[in-house]
């Protein structure tokens, strides 16, 4: 039974009786494929847009699919009230195995 799969995260009921399953796994997934393709590797200095900001960090679009976390002790602090406003970032990693990236604005960093 899918739903009682451990890899699932969430289902949710849409219109007309339709339910979504979505897993981590296809999340990550996701994630690897836009990472890969966009060639973005630690090291490079982007134009990013802001997208969301949270007490952890800002959430900032660096390609196609592509976001990458900026914590406050990269930079985050200078960025909560940008939000859809570009910035120029510093990739400090890329995560291959979670498709994850951090950045930072400190480009010498």
């Amino acid at each position: 039974d899918m739903l009682r799969d451990p890899q699932m995260v969430y289902a949710s009921a849409e219109e007309k009786g339709v339910i979504f399953i979505q897993s981590k796994a296809n999340e990550t997934a996701q994630k690897l494929n836009s990472l890969m393709a966009s060639g973005i590797q630690a090291g490079d200095v982007l134009q990013g847009t802001v997208q969301s900001s949270r007490d952890g960090g800002a959430y900032v679009t660096i390609g196609p699919g592509v976001d990458g976390l900026l914590t406050k002790s990269n930079g985050y602090t200078e960025l909560h009230s940008m939000i859809g406003e570009e910035v120029q970032v510093k990739v400090l990693s890329c995560d291959m195995e979670t498709g994850n990236v951090r950045l930072s604005t400190y480009l010498d960093a």
